[in-house]
């Protein structure tokens, strides 16, 4: 690791930013599983490197490659605008398990919250295990990048489960944090107080931010203005089709803030692989 970095106690001054607002980098993590993907992960990895190559046409790539992965396939992603680290994980879902990040706008600083990680059920009803690797993989990034970390390794949260309107409003699922495996010692009620920093909260079912989606991926196609642009966010939308997630776009006001930034020139947008930074 590059440093031990600073950790943090109070987040008070810290807000939790919207997910379309330009950001330094996004952050993926490169598949390898076995026993999860298809064919030792090989198609999924060429899959992959193609997002990762579109995305690096816009942005800084900062690319978690697992030691156990070999030197050859590093060097094929030795490129401009990619940032490798080798880094130890579990499973290549970087939005589910990389830091989520605050910022203190007027000091001018970030932070990254550690939150823990139970590869979606823990031990008996998780999608793999172990997932140690995973759950320390949002505190080894940090280190690597010398950002100051805020812990709450005792709160299971999955990074691709809310998100935000950089406003004060929250959008999240039931399916996702009143899941019995991720914090069963926590209603509903006391869940909602967990995000006090939220002024609204907005609880969606599976279904309904599904749909959503195709609304938020039908009305981005067509304020596209060249084949590029569509080419990149096709490859990035088609990987999150069958995931049970929330897009950061999924409500009115957030694609109203879309199309601004869009104006502005072209954004990527974030993933289940990758995390804005």
């Amino acid at each position: 690791m590059k440093a031990i970095n600073n950790e943090i106690i109070d987040i008070n001054c810290y807000t939790l930013p919207f997910e379309g607002e330009k950001h330094f980098a996004t952050v993926i993590m490169l598949p390898f599983r076995e026993d999860v993907w298809y064919k030792k992960a090989l198609p999924a990895r060429e899959n992959f490197k193609e997002v990762i190559f579109q995305i690096a046409e816009y942005e800084t790539v900062i690319l978690a490659i697992d030691p156990s992965i070999d030197e050859k396939i590093v060097h094929e992603f030795e490129r401009e605008n990619i940032i490798i680290y080798r880094i130890k994980y579990d499973d290549s879902w970087a939005r589910d398990t990389s830091p989520i990040f605050l910022i203190n706008r007027d000091e001018d600083k970030i932070v990254g919250v550690d939150f823990g990680f139970n590869a979606y059920g823990g031990k008996d009803h998780g999608l793999y295990y172990p997932y140690d690797n995973d759950d320390n993989f949002a505190k080894n990034l940090l280190l690597e990048l010398c950002i100051p970390s805020f812990k709450r390794k005792d709160f299971v949260l999955e990074g691709g489960s809310i998100c935000c309107d950089g406003k004060g409003s929250l959008l999240t699922t039931r399916e996702c944090l009143l899941s019995p495996d991720r914090n069963p010692s926590m209603s509903e009620e006391e869940m909602r107080a967990a995000y006090e920093a939220a002024e609204e909260k907005k609880w969606r079912d599976y279904a309904e931010t599904r749909r959503i989606l195709d609304e938020m991926k039908a009305k981005h196609e067509s304020s596209y203005q060249s084949k590029e642009q569509k080419a990149a966010e096709s490859a990035l939308y088609s990987m999150t089709a069958n995931q049970k997630s929330t897009d950061a776009y999924a409500t009115e006001e957030f694609l109203r803030r879309v199309n601004a930034i869009q104006n502005e020139g072209y954004q990527t947008t974030k993933n289940n692989e990758g995390r804005h930074l």
